[in-house]
């Protein structure tokens, strides 16, 4: 288990290139390059100063997009972009609201959540919007993900960042009062 701390966010120079690396070859086990992504999740800052740590963004973009490696390894990716919070990662955050496993689904939507919260004056697409809507009223998806996507619709509302979040309102609002009930 990689262990992350005072010590280890020093040495980060040193250890970033090879666990890049580490990321990278698919030959290394799951549960090595998912360390790494987790030790990348409470390691990297998004400083123009700071390019590799923009370099192993990428890496975990790549592994967030893909469709052979395991669920577990891209949703820890996808934890770890979110975290990142690059305004760059929008767009393959958005695309994976529509991947086929629901819990990488539920981590883009959280990334979403965390990537709001991060980036200043940050503008989903009406697109995405329109996906957040309709995933957030599919009663066959599963909770956590429908609270991730909520939680997303309401930071657009909270930061009146457009109308159209508004259009949540009261699908968000019938499941409240569904769960009330």
């Amino acid at each position: 288990r990689i262990q992350v701390n005072n010590a280890n966010l020093m040495l980060k120079e040193k250890y970033i290139q090879p666990f890049i690396g580490v990321l990278k070859d698919t030959r290394d086990h799951g549960l090595v390059r998912r360390a790494v992504a987790d030790c990348f999740e409470q390691t990297l800052v998004n400083d123009v100063k700071n390019h590799p740590d923009a370099q192993a963004n990428d890496a975990l973009l790549e592994i967030a997009k893909s469709k052979t490696d395991s669920e577990a390894l891209r949703c820890a990716a996808i934890k770890a972009v979110g975290s990142y919070a690059a305004p760059a990662s929008l767009d393959a955050l958005v695309q994976l609201l529509s991947d086929p496993q629901a819990m990488v689904r539920e981590q883009a939507a959280g990334a979403l959540y965390d990537l709001l919260n991060r980036v200043a004056d940050l503008v989903l697409p009406v697109p995405a919007v329109n996906k957040l809507i309709e995933m957030v009223g599919d009663k066959k998806m599963a909770a956590d993900l429908r609270v991730n996507v909520m939680k997303v619709l309401a930071q657009l509302i909270r930061e009146a960042k457009g109308t159209q979040p508004r259009q949540a309102l009261p699908v968000i609002m019938a499941l409240v009062t569904r769960a009330e009930d």
